[in-house]
C-alpha cells in the first residue's frame, strides 16, 4: 500500500466547487482519505490571480507512476484542456507531491499554497 499526498488547484471563480468534486472523487476511488480545509493564495507567478487550494492524503495499491496518469486523466475530464491551459485558466490541477514519506515535487512541496494544507494534515 502507498501512502500519497495531493496538492489540489484551482483558478475558477467555482474553484472551492471544482475541488469539493475532487474530494467526493478522492473519497470514492482511495483508502483512507483525509483532506485540508479549502483555502486561497495568490497564484505564484504574480499576475493577480487567485487560487483555491487544498491538499489530501491517502492510501492506494495503486503504483506512483500509474496513478499520475489517473489524476491527468482526470483533470482532463474535468476541463484542464489545452484550450482552457491557453486562456490561462485551472478548472483543476492534483499533483503528486509526496510518495511514500519521498518528496517528489520540491517545487509544490516548497510553495505556501501547499504547506498551509499540509501543514493542517500533519495535525490531524
Amino acid at each position: 500500500m502507498n501512502r500519497y499526498v495531493l496538492s489540489l488547484g484551482s483558478n475558477l471563480p467555482d474553484g472551492t466547487l471544482k475541488i469539493r468534486e475532487a474530494f467526493q472523487w478522492i473519497s470514492k476511488e482511495f483508502q483512507s482519505p483525509s483532506f485540508s480545509e479549502i483555502y486561497s493564495t495568490p497564484a505564484k507567478n504574480g499576475d493577480g490571480t487567485m487560487y483555491f487550494n487544498a491538499v489530501s492524503v491517502f492510501s492506494a495499491d495503486t503504483p506512483a507512476d500509474e496513478l499520475k496518469l489517473i489524476l491527468k486523466a482526470y483533470e482532463l475530464t474535468h476541463g484542464r484542456t489545452s484550450e482552457a491551459r491557453s486562456k490561462g485558466l485551472v478548472p483543476i490541477d492534483l499533483d503528486l507531491v509526496i510518495v511514500n514519506n519521498e518528496i517528489v515535487r520540491r517545487s509544490d512541496y516548497d510553495e505556501e499554497y501547499f504547506q498551509i494544507g499540509y501543514r493542517q494534515i500533519k495535525k490531524d
